[in-house]
C-alpha cells in the first residue's frame, strides 16, 4: 500500500511541505521580452540617425540633392550627319609673316670675328668676351673658358648667312686640332659675337 508520507513509511515532521518548483518558462519569457525591447530600441536609434544624416547631407551646401541628378543623359553626338552646304565656304587660315631684322654685313662680321680670334690667340679671354652681344655677356666667357685653352692658333674662314652670320674657324687649341663656328648678330649696324662652338677634328 502506498504511503503518502514518504518512502519507507516515514513521513516528514508535522506541517512540512515540499517547496514549490520555480517556473523557469516564465523567467525565460521575461528575459526574452527584455532583450526584444532592447533590440528594438537600438534599431530605432540607428534608423533615426541614418534618416537625419541623409537629410542633413541633402540640405548642406554642396550636398547631393536628388533634384540635381539628371534624368536624361546629355547628347554628345549629333543624331544626323551634317549636310554639306555648297554656299558656305570654309574660312582660310591667316598666315602671319614674321618681320625680319635688318640684314647684317658679312664683311663687318668677318672683321669682328678676326678681332675676336686674335684675342683668343693672344690668350686674352676678357678682351674677347668684351665683343659679346648684350644677351651673351654671361654665357660667352664661360664658353671661352671651357672650349679654349692656350696655346691657341685659330684662323677665320668663310661666312654664312645674313641676319645671323656664321663665321667658320679652324686651327688648334691646347695642342688639339679643332674646327668651329662663331655666331655674329647684327644689332642696329653694330655686329657682336652671340655664341662660340669649337669641336675637335
Amino acid at each position: 500500500m502506498f504511503d503518502p508520507n514518504g518512502p519507507g513509511g516515514f513521513g516528514g515532521p508535522p506541517g512540512y511541505q515540499r517547496p514549490p518548483q520555480r517556473n523557469r518558462a516564465g523567467l525565460f519569457i521575461v528575459l526574452l521580452v527584455v532583450v526584444l525591447i532592447a533590440v528594438l530600441g537600438i534599431g530605432g536609434v540607428v534608423a533615426y540617425n541614418l534618416v537625419t544624416d541623409k537629410t542633413s547631407v541633402a540640405t548642406e551646401p554642396g550636398g547631393l540633392d536628388p533634384s540635381d541628378i539628371p534624368t536624361e543623359l546629355p547628347t554628345y553626338f549629333p543624331t544626323e550627319p551634317p549636310t554639306d552646304d555648297p554656299t558656305v565656304q570654309p574660312s582660310e587660315p591667316t598666315i602671319t609673316v614674321p618681320t625680319m631684322p635688318s640684314s647684317g654685313n658679312p664683311a663687318q662680321a668677318k672683321e669682328l670675328v678676326t678681332r675676336f680670334v686674335g684675342q683668343l690667340n693672344a690668350n686674352k679671354p676678357t678682351a674677347a668676351a668684351a665683343l659679346a652681344c648684350q644677351e651673351s655677356k654671361e654665357l660667352l666667357p664661360t664658353l671661352i673658358k671651357v672650349l679654349i685653352k692656350p696655346p691657341t692658333k685659330l684662323t677665320v674662314g668663310d661666312t654664312i648667312g645674313q641676319t645671323v652670320i656664321i663665321v667658320r674657324i679652324n686651327g688648334s687649341t691646347n695642342g688639339h686640332s679643332v674646327t668651329g663656328i662663331v655666331l655674329v648678330e647684327d644689332q642696329g649696324g653694330h655686329p657682336c659675337v652671340r655664341a662660340l662652338q669649337v669641336a675637335p677634328n
